[in-house]
């Protein structure tokens, strides 16, 4: 039973970790550097073109062009974009730092969302 319980938890803390990879060019080539984020914490990757971001759906990543999370932003939302392929391409520009932001997940809390389906 301790094996089971031992797999169990690793199984569930290697799914929900969120392991980020960043690429150095587009399509998820060239140089991948994998990341465990923070949540509501800068992290500085260095230059990257491609991404996979992994979360629960309510989730958010904000991309920067600079360190620190500085510079120009943009923001993706982890329920349908959480794998950027060719920033050059889709923002004329590639990242070099992320900021995580936990979302307010309704399923996880019982909550009703207030939209209309």
């Amino acid at each position: 039973m301790k094996s089971f319980s031992l797999l169990l938890t690793f199984g569930l803390s290697t799914v929900l970790a969120n392991n980020f990879e960043f690429f150095t060019k587009p399509f998820y080539q060239g140089c991948k550097k994998t990341l465990n984020v923070s949540p509501d914490r800068c992290v500085n990757v260095g230059t990257f073109s491609s991404a996979k971001f992994n979360g629960d759906p309510a989730d958010k990543v904000i991309m920067y062009t600079g360190p620190n999370c500085d510079g120009k932003r943009k923001e993706r939302s982890l329920k349908d974009a959480y794998e950027p392929g060719d920033n050059i391409a889709d923002y004329g520009t590639n990242f070099r730092s992320v900021k995580y932001i936990k979302g307010h997940s309704d399923q996880k809390c019982g909550c009703k969302s207030g939209r209309r389906g």
